[in-house]
């Protein structure tokens, strides 16, 4: 037996495109990413909350038509409050989205009127000739069966993958969440912020549509910063850094001492084989579950504890889910209750001439990655990888953080059985 009238809710990225589309330029196409800091009062009332956060939009909006952006990428959940009060909060803010596949222009048509967010989103993409890509809230009617949650509420998550590798952040450092950048193959970040200074950004540059295509006097980046009294800054020169020494819940705990004291969760490691680097240089061969990592490495100084760590064993997340890795990296940590490497450090000072890393996958899926210091990605000159190794030769001088080559195989994937 079947019921009817029920909603489906969906939380779904939605593209809101204006008449120009993204081919402004033979080349190149501009793109903008937001990451808001949120207006979150604890007096003030959800609608409230919302419509301060939809001013910040409507802001970067204003800023993006200035600089000739063709798309501008919001934050997911951006918009609504961070206090959700119960499970079916979101209920108030859900309105029925038009179809892609559908003609439709909410800031124009009458039969959208009792849908505020929706029509102010469309006017911002008509009235600034931009495409936009924003979080909403879907619901639909749908036929629900009698064993549907009690709430008679369907969830569904929906995300269109159509868009460029335009990423934006909600800016809540003392939950761990920020980071916004623009990236494309090859060269990695176009322009990117990861710093938890308690300010909303907004990260523009051109974006080649071609890989042949990517030098620097072309991209034309813009950094700008935008803040609560409605004025917005344009940065020059690097990003400056404001975290502190560590970051991990599990030393520094939860409770935070403001709202741009960073707090994060570090992936579990009981399954690594870990190896401390004692001299300033050297080679470190070690195995784990059949899979077999090599480090060789130059240092100017080895003051600080740096560990290199292998895993050939599944990772369990949240002991519901095992996932298939096969990982080694480089890494500045300290040992916590005589365990090595648990405390991964957002410092360091221990600048390495070279470094080659090499290991035995039996995968093809493998994501190489490099920081600097305070979470600055290595610059892509420092660092290449032909799939099964990774080599860095320091160019910048800066003193690196973090080195690895994380495998993901699949087919070893599944459900952690109760």
């Amino acid at each position: 037996m079947m019921a009817s009238g029920f909603k489906l809710l969906c939380l779904a990225i939605a593209l809101h495109m204006s008449s120009i589309g993204l081919c402004a330029d033979e080349k190149y196409y501009r793109a903008a990413v937001h990451e808001i800091c949120q207006y979150n009062e604890d007096s003030s009332s959800d609608s409230e909350i919302l419509s301060q956060n939809m001013a910040k939009y409507i802001q970067a909006a204003e800023i993006s038509a200035f600089e000739d952006v063709d798309i501008l990428v919001y934050a997911e959940k951006g918009l609504f409050p961070l206090r959700p009060s119960n499970a079916t909060w979101f209920l108030s803010y859900a309105e029925d989205v038009p179809s892609g596949k559908e003609r439709a222009n909410p800031c124009d048509q009458e039969e959208y009127s009792d849908r505020p967010i929706l029509i102010t989103l469309s006017c911002i993409a008509k009235v600034y000739r931009l495409t936009i890509v924003a979080d909403l809230i879907d619901k639909k009617k749908c036929i629900v069966s009698e064993d549907c949650d009690r709430t008679t509420i369907n969830y569904c998550v929906s995300n269109a993958d159509e868009c460029p590798e335009d990423a934006s952040n909600v800016h809540q450092p003392n939950v761990g969440s920020l980071g916004s950048g623009i990236y494309i193959p090859g060269k990695g970040a176009l322009i990117y912020s990861y710093n938890p200074d308690g300010r909303s950004k907004l990260l523009i540059s051109n974006v080649p549509k071609s890989n042949n295509l990517t030098g620097n006097e072309f991209l034309n980046t813009k950094f700008y910063y935008i803040d609560d009294n409605d004025t917005f800054t344009e940065l020059y020169g690097e990003e400056p850094r404001y975290f502190g020494r560590e970051c991990s819940v599990d030393v520094l705990g939860e409770e935070v001492s403001s709202f741009t004291d960073y707090r994060c969760r570090q992936t579990e490691v009981d399954q690594y084989t870990f190896t401390r680097l004692n001299d300033t240089s050297g080679q470190i061969d070690t195995c784990s579950n059949g899979f077999c990592c090599s480090l060789s490495y130059a240092s100017e100084s080895m003051n600080e504890a740096f560990y290199f760590g292998v895993s050939g064993y599944r990772l369990k997340f949240y002991e519901t889910f095992w996932f298939g890795v096969q990982a080694c990296f480089l890494a500045r940590c300290e040992d916590v209750d005589g365990k090595p490497c648990r405390n991964f450090l957002l410092k360091s000072d221990t600048i390495f001439q070279n470094v080659e890393i090499t290991g035995s996958f039996e995968t093809k899926h493998i994501y190489p990655h490099a920081m600097d210091t305070e979470l600055r990605l290595t610059n892509r000159s420092e660092w290449h990888s032909d799939g099964v190794s990774m080599s860095y030769e320091s160019v910048n001088q800066n003193p690196l953080l973090f080195m690895g080559l994380y495998g993901r195989v699949y087919r070893r994937d599944g459900l952690v059985k109760q």
